[in-house]
């Protein structure tokens, strides 16, 4: 057998080879692969919408919310830096608002991280029936951690 006959073979052997592979491949495809769903972010579990007017950092004369939510007389307001520099802007002003209530009898405290029909899994919070070290401090005054302030008016309703 010469070397161009034995090359012939061993080529027809390979093509054979790949055209057997190829139509099992196409018998019996595998699933395309699914990137996981991206997981949901942390919700606050007691985000709010308040109304009040601001008075330096303090929100005062807040209207009336829908039940069960009850409100002190005032809340401290907190957040980031941008946060308290328009707090400081717009004291005096009638302001919207929204963020995260703290300190608050009967407001959950933590961080949504997990729900399902059986069971919610919180971080950063408790439960006081699991024991006194979980129970938000009692020393720390109402706050509204705040993510957005709105300006409603130049004047509070009162003055």
């Amino acid at each position: 057998m010469s070397t161009a006959e034995r090359a012939w073979q061993v080529l027809s052997r390979v093509i054979m080879i790949a055209a057997m592979s190829s139509a099992a491949a196409a018998q019996n495809p595998t699933p395309p692969t699914q990137e996981p769903a991206p997981s949901p972010k942390p919700q606050s579990t007691n985000k709010v919408v308040i109304r009040g007017c601001l008075t330096r950092s303090t929100l005062t004369d807040i209207e009336p919310t829908p039940p069960p939510l009850k409100l002190p007389e005032k809340l401290r307001v907190a957040g980031t830096r941008t946060i308290r520099d328009q707090v400081k802007a717009l004291s005096g002003h009638q302001v919207e608002l929204t963020g995260a209530l703290f300190g608050v009898p009967g407001v959950e405290q933590g961080t949504l991280i997990g729900n399902s029909d059986s069971v919610k899994v919180y971080v950063g919070g408790g439960d006081p029936n699991l024991g006194q070290d979980l129970v938000v401090n009692p020393n720390d005054p109402p706050t509204i951690r705040a993510t957005v302030i709105k300006d409603l008016a130049s004047a509070c309703a009162h003055r």
